[in-house]
């Protein structure tokens, strides 16, 4: 196997550092220190011909380096930098503005369209080794990188335990971000599973900054689909956090009509999200949370106050679960049936307005219907926590037998 043309410049670019390394820890007369720069010499090219295999994982676990050594290590992997950095960054303008305005949500969206350059063998080899022998050692360095791309490569070199935890303890944003981009991209594999409590407390650590808190939830809003590995962690976090956090969380949901089969797969991940925090919270965070989306909602009116958006069909939307217990648990029972009646009379005086258009009127009537199909649920079903069992089918889908449009 022979390497390729910018594998072997590295290759003797790495030679040549640890020959100068070698030499100036062979004045000490340390055999320990000169065995040991030699093994992590050999541990680099072990790697770039067995890319699967780690020299580390064959040591026993009671080898140790001497704490020069690890701290030199350390001091190498925290000054790793990419010397063209402003060049690199240029190829994607885009992650460059939202870095510099502290943007998670713009970094995490450029991110997607950008082939950065992958991290080098020495960063490999050298997070394997201090994850192992010195894991605060690798939370140091972890910690003062301060371009984004090398925190990027740093986070995806360590497993999901030892980032989220360095993430927790670490001052660094950056790090932070990358953490929270890597769970949301690509979840955790079963070889790589994290405790809940650690998700919980990287998320309390996150919450305790407003700024970075916002950005947070953007992401993890932007597409529910992204975090359905997390939901039991951000559902419990949400479940015994204050009420700025809660506040924050609810109000940047992003609500959306979920006819379509991608869209109702989405809300029943949402769905269990919602049932989870429900179990969880109290009954003064539920009706907090429940009341912020239940005020979204009615604002968003299935999008029918844009122009040109028009409804075919009863529309049903992410957050009905929400809605539902908002409806059931925190209305009077004449309160609900006073919605239900004036939304019922408005429905049978439509023959009586002026419309622009059929289409303008039959998204009147199913914009209706679609709020009233929520109330009348409400209504009906005999507990909050059986509402999406199949006895409730047409709670959870909506009975469209009574939909026919009698034109006059």
């Amino acid at each position: 196997m022979k390497p390729t043309e910018n594998e072997f410049v590295e290759w003797v670019s790495l030679f040549a550092w640890f020959k100068r390394q070698l030499a100036e820890w062979a004045k000490k007369n340390d055999d320990k220190d000169i065995s040991f720069t030699a093994l992590l010499l050999i541990s680099v090219f072990f790697q770039a011909y067995t890319p699967r295999k780690s020299l580390w994982k064959l040591l026993s676990d009671d080898f140790s380096a001497s704490e020069e050594i690890v701290s030199n290590l350390v001091s190498l992997l925290a000054g790793v930098q990419i010397s063209d950095y402003e060049t690199t960054m240029m190829q994607c303008p885009e992650l460059k503005l939202a870095e510099d305005a502290g943007d998670w949500l713009g970094m995490d969206e450029a991110l997607h369209s950008l082939d950065f350059p992958a991290p080098t063998l020495f960063q490999k080899s050298a997070t394997e080794f201090l994850e192992k022998f010195s894991p605060l050692g690798l939370q140091k360095a972890a910690s003062s990188h301060k371009q984004i791309l090398v925190v990027l490569h740093q986070q995806m070199l360590m497993s999901k335990a030892r980032a989220l935890r360095t993430a927790s303890e670490t001052d660094n944003t950056l790090f932070r971000f990358a953490t929270l981009s890597s769970l949301l991209t690509r979840g955790c594999s079963d070889s790589d599973k994290v405790e809940s409590s650690d998700l919980v407390g990287f998320l309390n650590v996150v919450s305790q900054n407003p700024h970075e808190w916002l950005m947070a939830v953007k992401m993890m809003n932007a597409t529910t689909d992204r975090w359905s590995e997390l939901s039991g962690a951000i559902s419990s976090f949400l479940a015994s956090s204050d009420t700025a956090a809660l506040k924050v969380f609810f109000s940047s949901v992003v609500i959306k009509s979920c006819n379509a089969r991608k869209a109702a797969d989405e809300r029943k991940q949402l769905t269990a999200f919602l049932k989870a925090f429900y179990e969880q919270a109290s009954s003064e965070s539920r009706e907090l949370a429940f009341s912020i989306l239940h005020e979204k909602w009615l604002e968003w009116c299935f999008e029918t106050k844009q122009e040109g958006k028009y409804l075919f069909q009863v529309n049903f939307s992410n957050i009905d679960f929400a809605l539902i217990v908002y409806a059931k648990e925190c209305f009077e029972i004449s309160r609900l049936l006073e919605v239900i009646d004036k939304l019922e009379k408005e429905i049978w005086s439509l023959h009586l307005k002026w419309f622009e258009s059929v289409l303008s009127c039959k998204t009147t009537w199913f914009m209706l219907h679609s709020k009233l199909i929520v109330y009348q649920g409400a209504r009906d079903v005999g507990s909050v926590s059986d509402w999406t069992g199949d006895e409730n089918k047409a709670l959870l889908w909506g009975d469209k037998s009574y939909l026919a449009l009698k034109w006059r």
